[in-house]
């Protein structure tokens, strides 16, 4: 069976290497046919469900998706895995050592650590980004279990589970993961400076990964070659990136 998702390009940031006196990788899911990852796990999932005879599907969508990845579970994180099959095949002169992504219901999350096991990659670290006001991973850690949140008061939508999935959680006992969380602010000003860098543009959520490296956060600082995933998200353009700025006063 072809897979719907593309291979997609793994880049170094130049400006952001330099700033943090490191090799920074991009792997630009935004450039997914879809604009954002869930491509690679709502498409296994739909065709497999295809397969199994289905004529119709159906899917609840936080923003991009989210509420699916957090529900669906099992063929969504194996497609998502894929993202890391391909990075460990693109980077050259050696591993990286780090992964950072943004996480709303742990369906991008799940796939990436799926997919560094399955790839013998299980000693690098995760770095889970989120936004205050929708941090459902940070609280689960605090609370040493899933929690759900009250609402979701973050400009980042994508982001917006109010509880993480079980299974995202579960990963905390078995794999080396460190919370990050960021504030909408920050998210926006990784938005819009990635835009001038790289001349592309990504949702709040996907901010929350770019602003881990562009904030130079401590969960950041023991790593010298780590991938962030560019995630990507449809809900972008000129106009919006322009109301956030004058929002947060950037």
């Amino acid at each position: 069976m072809t897979a719907l998702h593309q291979t997609t390009p793994l880049v170094e940031h130049a400006a952001l290497s330099a700033a943090l006196d490191k090799r920074v990788f991009l792997k630009l899911e935004n450039l997914q046919a879809s604009g954002s990852f869930k491509l690679r796990g709502i498409g296994k999932l739909c065709q497999n469900a295809h397969a199994r005879g289905a004529r119709r599907l159906v899917c609840p969508s936080g923003g991009n998706a989210g509420f699916a990845a957090a529900v669906a579970g099992p063929d969504i994180w194996d497609g998502n895995a894929t993202l890391i099959d391909e990075a460990a095949r693109q980077i050259e002169g050696g591993a990286f050592d780090a992964v950072v992504c943004a996480v709303g219901g742990g369906g991008l999350m799940a796939g990436v650590l799926h997919g560094l096991h399955r790839n013998g990659l299980q000693h690098v670290p995760v770095i889970a980004a989120e936004t205050e006001g929708a941090a459902s991973f940070a609280a689960a850690i605090d609370a040493g279990e899933p929690v759900t949140l009250p609402a979701i008061t973050s400009i980042a939508g994508s982001l917006g589970a109010k509880r993480v999935a079980d299974e995202a959680y579960a990963w905390t006992r078995r794999h080396e993961i460190k919370s990050a969380v960021v504030s909408d602010a920050d998210a926006v000003d990784a938005c819009l400076r990635f835009a001038d860098d790289m001349r592309l543009l990504v949702e709040p959520a996907c901010g929350a990964a770019l602003a881990v490296a562009y904030g130079k956060l401590p969960q950041l600082a023991p790593f010298k070659r780590p991938l962030i995933v560019v995630c990507g998200g449809i809900g972008v353009d000129l106009g919006k990136l322009a109301a956030w700025k004058t929002q947060y006063s950037l």
